[in-house]
């Protein structure tokens, strides 16, 4: 369903490729009046449901489209560094002592320590790690939790619940407790690592340890990005701008060339495939348009100071930055679906038989008729319980799945609630020629159907 949602959305939107000049970002701060904690931001992803997660220096943030809730119960420090949305073990959350799992369920929220750290350098505990990676493994792509944990001076790989750290000679790091290690894994599986002091290394399985890889200029500066753009090249924010190396170059030592004079560089982002965006240290953002060789590039009006920490694009198109001046939501005019919600997201949509779009944010429900591009002046409905997941339309009559198992019936403006017998979230709604209604729900085998007469039964 929500594919398909985001194939319509894409339909949606008016998709030019981006020019840099001449066009006006719509731009919206988020910060301690909108329920942070803090305005230090590091991360954020986007779960399969549609909330926003955000790492902040003050507990996790979630975000559901209406408001920010901070969670810190059960997180071994508030300074969350990082989030990853593992595929082996779901949401997880990377803090100055240890890697938690989240685990959530409608409002409820349970965070739990998967790997403890500590203030003292041990075997079996985290040392103010910074980053964390997980890379699909060829030999065993359905194996277990393999995570790549970035710490000041070293790496650490958790697996099979077990550390194994992986220290580097003081001369390649630097002291720092803010960054450390960038990973990335290359097209033949082979992963790489820098460290913060400008060294390039990649880990040989057959001797389980990090080689260092010789490249002229290293260093000369240091490194808090790295973003491969094709199989073998790869560009780093530094203090002294954005550097490229070239993996495939054939001599025995490639050098490092500077290709974007940016100062102090600190996080990377490709938004289109000939498009980069480069946060810095008390700069701002700067938009580098790549042809061939040629590079353009443009200071963006907004956020021209602080640090800007990192970048996301959820899946609305919405172009969500961290900061320490605090959260950011931005896009350009002709990438802004036409149907705009105050709250940035859409929560799904479906199409009527009739042509007709159906269009939630969750809370609130739109008919949208193929002769027009905007949302009519007032909803079809507006919701009052828990948030809209799903959603179908016959006719007259639109169907509505709820995150808590509930099904409402809109017809004309009158409504009925039917309540399936299991209460998790309604993923897909399908009205059928004789009019039942077949409900997909998260987690739960089968499907179930409901009859016009409002009985539900069973089919796995």
């Amino acid at each position: 369903m929500r594919h398909f949602a985001q194939m319509v959305l894409l339909g949606l939107c008016l998709l030019f490729p981006l020019g840099m000049q001449g066009q006006t970002w719509q731009f919206r701060l988020f910060g301690i009046g909108d329920g942070f904690p803090t305005t230090l931001t590091k991360m954020a992803v986007q779960d399969s449901l549609g909330f926003l997660w955000i790492a902040t220096d003050a507990g996790l943030v979630r975000y559901d489209g209406q408001k920010f809730t901070v969670f810190t119960k059960g997180l071994p420090s508030n300074y969350v560094k990082a989030l990853m949305l593992s595929p082996s073990a779901g949401l997880l959350a990377l803090t100055d002592l240890g890697v938690c799992r989240i685990r959530f369920r409608g409002n409820t929220v349970a965070i739990e320590t998967l790997i403890p750290g500590a203030s003292l350098l041990t075997d079996s505990t985290l040392f103010y790690p910074k980053g964390f990676y997980q890379f699909p493994s060829p030999a065993s792509p359905s194996s277990g939790l393999d995570l790549w944990i970035c710490e000041p001076h070293s790496i650490v790989h958790y697996r099979n619940g077990s550390l194994k750290r992986y220290p580097f000679d003081r001369r390649y790091t630097v002291e720092s407790f803010v960054r450390a290690s960038q990973m990335w894994q290359d097209f033949r599986g082979r992963i790489w690592a820098t460290t913060r002091g400008g060294y390039l290394f990649w880990y040989d399985p057959a001797t389980d340890q990090f080689r260092h890889f010789p490249v002229h200029q290293e260093g000369t500066f240091t490194i808090d990005a790295a973003l491969p753009l094709s199989d073998t090249v790869v560009w780093v924010g530094t203090n002294r701008g954005i550097m490229e190396i070239d993996l495939s170059d054939d001599t025995d030592r490639p050098t490092w060339k500077q290709r974007v004079n940016v100062p102090e560089v600190q996080s990377l982002f490709l938004l289109e495939p000939d498009v980069i965006l480069a946060g810095t240290t008390g700069w701002g953002i700067y938009a580098i348009r790549r042809k061939g060789d040629h590079l353009t590039v443009q200071q963006l009006p907004f956020l021209t100071r602080g640090l800007i920490k990192d970048f996301f694009r959820s899946r609305d198109g919405t172009l969500w930055i961290c900061s320490d001046d605090g959260l950011a939501a931005t896009y350009l005019p002709f990438f802004a679906p036409v149907v705009e919600f105050s709250n940035f997201s859409i929560q799904t949509l479906s199409a009527t038989p009739e042509g007709q779009l159906l269009i939630t944010d969750g809370m609130q429900v739109y008919r949208i008729s193929p002769e027009t591009d905007r949302l009519p002046p007032h909803p079809l409905f507006t919701n009052t319980g828990s948030m809209i997941s799903a959603l179908t339309g016959v006719g007259d009559t639109v169907w509505l799945g709820h995150q808590e198992g509930m099904i409402t019936r809109e017809e004309n403006g009158h409504i009925r609630q039917y309540q399936m017998p299991h209460p998790r979230t309604v993923e897909f709604l399908l009205v059928d020629k004789q009019g039942y209604l077949w409900v997909v729900q998260d987690g739960l085998p089968g499907v179930s159907r409901l009859s016009p007469a409002g009985q539900v039964e069973r089919f796995e």
